[in-house]
């Protein structure tokens, strides 16, 4: 792996030539860890960060710059009188253009039930397809039920990806869109993104 490559030329450099290399592209050497973890099988990417304060508002953003003020209305008011089980204890309250505002569990709610039928009611076409790729590749593996749907989770995401910049621009392409890839093989080792994430840690702050 080139980060342990790269760690490892930083560790020879500070030996031979003591303090005067410190890093290398921002790597300084090898962490304790390492000792501990596998790297990069044991490391994982936390689904509530990645997908739900991070893609999911990017997508947003971009979809209420496309759609009438109108929609964005309808939209807003179809998720204000929702009726949602008493125990998710969700409740939206700003609008989908504040979607910076919304809580994690609100998004996690939204892309795994309530995107995908509200969404491809305003959505071009072209738009509508390819955010329900991606709904679907979070719903299969928030708790895959085989080892075949986390296959095809994986070739869901690989053509999401490949044709992300289509469908937008360049600008899609960040490193938070190009980690999506390794979650196949993180479910596959660790279980379900539902399984994995800061979403218990979250529930549990008030409690401290």
């Amino acid at each position: 792996d080139e980060f342990i490559i790269t760690a490892n030329q930083v560790e020879q450099n500070l030996t031979v030539g003591g303090k005067r290399c410190t890093s290398i592209s921002g790597i300084k050497g090898l962490s304790s860890l390492l000792k501990i973890f596998n790297y990069p099988a044991d490391i994982i990417y936390d689904y509530m960060h990645l997908v739900c304060l991070n893609h999911v508002p990017t997508l947003m953003k971009r979809f209420t710059e496309i759609i009438s003020k109108d929609a964005v209305a309808e939209i807003d008011s179809i998720l204000k009188r929702i009726k949602i089980p008493h125990e998710v204890n969700v409740k939206f309250i700003f609008s989908i253009k504040s979607i910076q505002d919304w809580k994690a569990k609100h998004v996690r709610l939204f892309i795994l039930n309530l995107g995908l039928p509200i969404m491809t009611q305003y959505l071009p076409i072209s738009y509508s397809s390819h955010f329900s790729i991606y709904c679907l590749f979070i719903k299969i593996l928030h708790c895959p039920k085989s080892l075949e749907e986390i296959q095809l989770a994986d070739k869901l995401i690989h053509y999401y990806c490949k044709t992300s910049s289509s469908i937008y621009d360049k600008k899609i392409e960040l490193y938070s869109l190009h980690a999506h890839l390794h979650l196949p093989a993180q479910v596959r080792n660790h279980g379900g993104l539902a399984f994995t994430s800061s979403f218990c840690f979250e529930s549990m702050i008030n409690h401290l």
